[in-house]
């Protein structure tokens, strides 16, 4: 299975046990959540879990983040930024000399108008070797002209991956695998239809 993929139903089930045990530490925020929408969450926190990372993690776009409340109250090494409490990436990337082995942002870069800025300082904030996890909203085909939430900037398209690839190499990060993005639409909000996709990259040693 790619790490760079469209979200679907099978993952909803394979979460659940992540998704259940979420609900169980931070229980009033999960209530606020889309249900289908937690998937995500859940995506990024088997992610660390599945590299044994523990220690010197940023989250970008912390505020209401229930995967990033669920790992910091497992006794996660954790940073969170978000300008609702403190400041954006670009601010941090400049006030900061810490760079980090993991660094992630749950459905974040759809609501960034410049995301190509978003993502250069994304890599540069991680450290040699790091692991970089970004979730975003998904439709194959969107066009600026075509409905979108209202909070998104845009939706994303394997014509923005490309884009946002030849952004990432010149900070030396690469996705981990090739990215698997022809999965049907299944999440509907505020009457448009679209899916939730991953981005998993690393930055190369030097």
């Amino acid at each position: 299975m790619s790490y760079n993929r469209i979200l679907t139903d099978g993952d909803r089930i394979a979460y659940q046990g992540i998704i259940d045990d979420m609900f169980r530490v931070c229980p009033d925020m999960m209530k606020r959540k889309i249900k289908e929408a937690n998937v995500q969450q859940a995506f990024v926190v088997d992610m660390l879990l599945s590299y044994g990372i523990k220690s010197n993690i940023l989250c970008v776009g912390c505020f209401e983040d229930t995967g990033y409340e669920y790992l910091k109250a497992m006794g996660f090494d954790i940073i969170g930024i978000d300008p609702e409490i403190n400041c954006n990436l670009d601010k941090y990337l400049h006030d900061t000399k810490q760079r980090f082995d993991v660094v992630f942002a749950t459905s974040v870069i759809e609501h960034t108008e410049q995301d190509e800025y978003f993502i250069s300082d994304f890599c540069k904030i991680m450290d040699n070797g790091a692991l970089g996890v970004l979730t975003m909203d998904f439709k194959e085909g969107w066009e600026k002209y075509q409905p979108k939430p209202s909070v998104d900037w845009r939706l994303y398209t394997s014509k923005d991956y490309r884009r946002l690839q030849q952004i990432m190499a010149r900070d030396s990060c690469y996705l981990v695998d090739e990215p698997q993005l022809d999965a049907e639409p299944d999440f509907v909000f505020e009457g448009c239809k679209y899916s939730f996709s991953t981005m998993v990259f690393k930055k190369e040693l030097p």
